[in-house]
């Protein structure tokens, strides 16, 4: 008889068990998934950043050196024309015209303008 007490005790134990354990691995579940889907959206997070923030140094780098490309093309023909061959219609064009602040932002020399000697800038 004692036998019977303690399979009937143990069967509604293991009745009343079963919600708590279904519980636990839905629950385990729930937060498998949760945490795959977190991954994968800091996933799809970082891919697109990571892209925008390649463009901005990609498109930095390029101006840049599209820059540097304009400036030493610009120096080029100056030292040539202005030292060399003292070309006065390149210097006319390109110092009293608005050429290099356009191109440059920076401002032109008085030098050429007045026949001074002084290096200033106005």
């Amino acid at each position: 008889m004692p036998d019977i007490e303690i399979n009937t005790i143990l069967n509604r134990l293991r009745r009343s068990l079963i919600l708590p354990y279904t519980l636990f691995i839905t629950a385990t579940v729930a937060v498998f998934f949760l945490m795959l889907y977190s991954a994968k959206s800091l996933d799809l997070y970082s891919d697109s950043t990571e892209k925008a923030l390649f463009n901005n140094i990609y498109n930095k780098e390029l101006e840049a050196l599209g820059k540097l490309n304009k400036d030493y093309s610009f120096w080029n023909d100056m030292v040539e024309k202005t030292i060399f061959s003292q070309d006065q219609q390149f210097i006319i064009e390109n110092f009293l015209g608005p050429y290099l602040l356009n191109s440059f932002e920076f401002f032109k020399s008085d030098h050429f303008k007045s026949g001074k000697k002084s290096h200033s800038v106005c």
